[in-house]
């Protein structure tokens, strides 16, 4: 049987929201994220209003995901950081602008209590990411780049070399991670 209910978590997210630490990192990423470059610059319709979205939605073969994952390893960098990578490269071929940021989005599961990758509940957050611009053709070398800026991102740990952001709970991710 669980102990930590979703309200739980909502209250301990709450009560975190009043802290001091909140309140310094509020006033930090607010000033770093006034500095943040805007969302990449993509080709718009020639003829306005008549573009249209549609999902794209592609599976990858074990095969394919065991090379990538092995590719990654031997870039020193997480399978994560890699497709995130190769996305960000793909969409900086595309942007009018070399640097942009982008909306990611990651599970706030903080360790509160044991359970807490248990529980059952919307603990989506948003984390700003900042795409620098390169000079650099290198693929291996701009995903290496991308990586170990993604890295605290995607693995929430040391200090965050760029202008992540969690919205809308908890302000403080740096005191939270796992």
């Amino acid at each position: 049987p669980m102990d930590l209910s979703f309200r739980d978590y909502v209250l301990a997210m709450k009560a975190f929201e009043a802290s001091d630490t909140v309140r310094q990192d509020l006033a930090y990423w607010q000033t770093r994220l006034a500095q943040a470059p805007g969302g990449p610059q993509l080709p718009r319709p020639l003829v306005p209003g008549t573009a249209h979205r549609s999902r794209l939605e592609r599976r990858l073969p074990a095969a394919a995901w065991q090379a990538l994952k092995a590719r990654a390893g031997d870039w020193g960098v997480s399978p994560t950081a890699l497709v995130l990578g190769l996305f960000t490269e793909t969409l900086r071929q595309w942007s009018a602008e070399p640097a942009f940021t982008l909306v990611l989005t990651h599970f706030n599961r903080p360790p509160l209590h044991p359970q807490m990758r248990e529980l059952v509940g919307p603990t989506i957050s948003s984390l700003l990411y900042v795409v620098q611009a390169s000079g650099d053709t290198n693929l291996r070398a701009l995903i290496r780049r991308a990586g170990g800026l993604a890295s605290p991102v995607l693995t929430c740990g040391g200090d965050w070399p760029f202008s992540p952001w969690a919205l809308p709970v908890p302000a403080g991710l740096r005191a939270l991670c796992w």
